[in-house]
């Protein structure tokens, strides 16, 4: 007796009646949002459904094309690629267009490509792609219907010294490196009325001394680059009310808030190994002139270089006072105490304080004169990361615990490669213990588990 064999799951039957398919009498919008939901090659495969679904894939505004997803890297298959690419965009109206290219392909046709997408009043617009040389088109400036634009590539985009925007809310760049089309000494401007987002990954500017940026909707501003090299161009943002101000790489000084204000910045600079003494002093007088900008914030994340910079530049001008600041995070507090005492006393009503105690070194607490007044009266939680039970890390926990009297939780946690032995705990837990604390509602909260990345939603397990 045969065995039926049972209908593939990579098929869907479709009943029919009277020559018809329930999926044919559905209206045309749930049609073309389920078709929408297909991958750009399964989509174009309906065609073959019958006579009526020839062109439905054809009213899909939602182009995702990825060349993983396509085709192989043989040759014949590349240029099968552009060809399909083409073919979609001869057919559609695209609202929303994304480009993601894993191979190499003759650069004279990407652009081609999207000059031919931009001409058609699309909304969103990212390519991601590894080759180098590709030219972004000129009309990518005057695309007025663009309001996403994202672009990791390493190109570069040759731009006049007036740019307009107009409804543009999100703006991604990677790798693009931005040229000034005029002389040196020509600033650039920008103006963005929509824009909410703006991130600069890995971007470098070109023949530029002034970048200036108004964009009264911006909440976002990201700034990041590897590079330790001293730039010599300013970017200014005027009229902003940032959320979020992230900067790694840049030097601050060369990012200037006028009119601005910030809620949350993040702030990391690398220098290399031998920059001197001197030269991270004057860092740090510049640093403490252009953190005045900074002075609404109401959480503030610094790199160990930066406290290091505020701590040798002490007799430069003073901090400003952040009345709003409640919590600080110092990412590696190396032998800074000095700059954690300064910011602490800039910092009148900070309540939440987290500092990693990798790199600290001994001091000498009882030479204080002046405890900082959140210390005193407002900060409630402390979490110390890369805690080892150090005399100097026992140090600086004692000198908190027995001035904070509005304090409730302070973490312990360990971080590192290596776990402590059951001797080890039972040392670190017995000298916690002992530590004097001036709150009566104080709970230590201890993990001594070895974490390989710092995070605190560990489940800390109250120490009593």
């Amino acid at each position: 007796m045969s065995r039926s064999r049972s209908p593939s799951k990579k098929y869907l039957k479709i009943s029919c009646t009277n020559g018809e398919s329930h999926l044919s009498n559905l209206p045309d919008g749930i049609i073309s949002k389920k078709v929408s939901c297909l991958p750009r090659k399964d989509a174009v495969r309906t065609s073959v459904l019958s006579k009526d679904w020839e062109y439905k894939w054809t009213s899909i505004d939602n182009v995702d094309i990825d060349d993983k997803m396509l085709f192989s890297t043989q040759r014949t298959k590349k240029t099968s690629f552009v060809n399909f690419v083409e073919r979609i965009l001869l057919s559609h109206n695209v609202k929303s267009f994304r480009l993601l290219c894993s191979e190499t392909y003759e650069c004279s046709r990407l652009t081609t490509l999207m000059a031919a997408v931009l001409r058609r009043n699309v909304e969103s617009f990212e390519v991601n792609c590894l080759q180098y040389n590709i030219v972004l088109p000129r009309s990518l400036l005057s695309c007025a219907s663009l309001r996403e634009l994202k672009l990791n590539l390493p190109c570069t985009f040759r731009v006049p010294s007036k740019n307009c925007f107009p409804n543009l809310t999100n703006l991604y760049l990677e790798r693009v490196d931005i040229q000034n089309e005029l002389s040196y000494t020509d600033p650039l401007e920008f103006t963005f009325p929509a824009l909410e987002n703006f991130e600069l990954i890995k971007c470098n500017w070109l023949n530029v001394k002034y970048v200036e940026i108004y964009a009264p909707a911006l909440t976002m501003f990201i700034c990041l680059t590897p590079t330790f090299k001293i730039n010599d161009y300013s970017i200014k943002i005027r009229g902003a009310s940032l959320v979020k101000f992230e900067s790694s790489g840049y030097p601050l000084e060369n990012i200037i808030l006028t009119g601005s204000t910030v809620a949350y910045a993040i702030v990391n600079r690398y220098w290399p190994a031998l920059e001197g003494v001197e030269e991270l002093e004057i860092t740090g007088l510049q640093y403490r002139l252009q953190l005045k900008e900074f002075k609404g914030l109401k959480k503030w994340e610094l790199s160990t270089s930066i406290a290091k910079a505020i701590a040798l530049s002490k007799h430069g001008a003073p901090l400003p006072i952040y009345n709003e600041l409640e919590q600080l995070v110092l990412s590696d507090l190396n032998n800074n105490i000095e700059a954690l005492l300064e910011l602490l006393h800039a910092a009148p009503y900070l309540k939440f304080l987290i500092v990693n105690l990798r790199c600290l070194q001994d001091c000498d607490y009882d030479v204080i004169e002046s405890v900082p007044s959140c210390i005193i009266s407002h900060l409630e939680e402390v979490k110390f990361y890369c805690f080892d039970g150090k005399e100097c890390q026992l140090k600086l926990a004692k000198f908190l615990l027995k001035n904070a009297t509005e304090l409730t939780k302070v973490y312990f946690c360990r971080c590192g490669p290596r776990y402590f032995s059951a001797m080890e705990n039972d040392s670190i837990l017995e000298q916690l213990s002992t530590l004097p604390k001036c709150s009566a509602r104080l709970k230590f909260f201890v993990s001594l588990e070895s974490e390989y990345e710092v995070s605190f939603l560990l489940t800390f397990v109250p120490f009593h």
